[in-house]
């Protein structure tokens, strides 16, 4: 079982990636058992950033806030593959809001 096995994962790759890098970003996500879209949606679990300083003015970043879902830094995506578990993803949010707490429902769960 892959570390993203199951997971909807939205880029948001800006020109700081150049094109060989990005190809290795997405191959290394569908290896391990994710799914990557360039378009945000509900059914996406977090989207990955390459500029957080930019998130606000990124209609990919301004979508994920909109949907309740976390914008992470790019290094969660490689931290994760170093460490072959999927990271908490607390230390990584630039922008929207972590899954793991869910203060509304009176819930704390799981990333």
């Amino acid at each position: 079982m892959g570390v993203f096995e199951g997971l909807i994962i939205a880029l948001d790759l800006g020109y700081s990636l150049n094109v060989s890098k990005k190809a290795e970003l997405k191959n290394k996500v569908v290896q391990n058992g994710g799914t990557v879209s360039y378009v945000v949606t509900r059914k996406c679990h977090f989207v990955v950033t390459t500029d957080p300083e930019k998130c606000d003015v990124s209609s990919k970043c301004r979508m994920a806030i909109k949907h309740g879902l976390p914008v992470l830094k790019l290094d969660y995506i490689w931290d994760s593959l170093q460490m072959q578990i999927l990271l908490p993803f607390d230390l990584y949010v630039v922008g929207g809001k972590s899954k793991t707490l869910d203060f509304k429902s009176g819930k704390i769960g799981r990333a």
